[in-house]
């Protein structure tokens, strides 16, 4: 399967089940990053299922933010966030009443949990052709 690295943020694609988005540098998501990931998801014939790694400490650019509450709705089916610490917990709730409030999301300790659940939200739409 294709994986997306931006140098800040790894989306892979697991099977035909879910994305996984990998945020592995400390840093600010800009534009630029979500450029290359907006284009990822848009090879997708409809809306995906995404689950969100957190690895390092990050934030998004006011650009970002603002470009996810106006698009998310329409390219993210559900968000399953891995909440590791009670930082990770505290961005998950920002992102659940901002910029993904139109949006699926829950949080969850293991990967496990977060697969169990985004499997409702499965399978992954088929890929455009380039």
């Amino acid at each position: 399967m294709e994986t997306l690295d931006t140098g800040k943020v790894r989306v892979t694609q697991v099977g035909d089940r879910y994305l996984l988005f990998s945020f592995y540098a400390s840093g600010e998501i800009t534009s630029a990053d979500a450029t290359q990931v907006r284009g990822f998801i848009n090879s997708f014939d409809g809306p995906v299922a995404v689950v969100v790694q957190r690895e390092a400490s990050y934030s998004l650019s006011p650009e970002v933010q603002l470009a996810m509450m106006a698009e998310a709705a329409s390219k993210l089916r559900a968000v399953a966030y891995l909440d590791r610490t009670h930082q990770d917990k505290l961005l998950t709730n920002l992102a659940t009443t901002t910029y993904m409030k139109d949006v699926q999301v829950n949080s969850f300790v293991t990967l496990e949990e977060a697969e169990a659940w985004i499997e409702q939200f499965g399978p992954l739409p088929s890929r455009r052709e380039s």
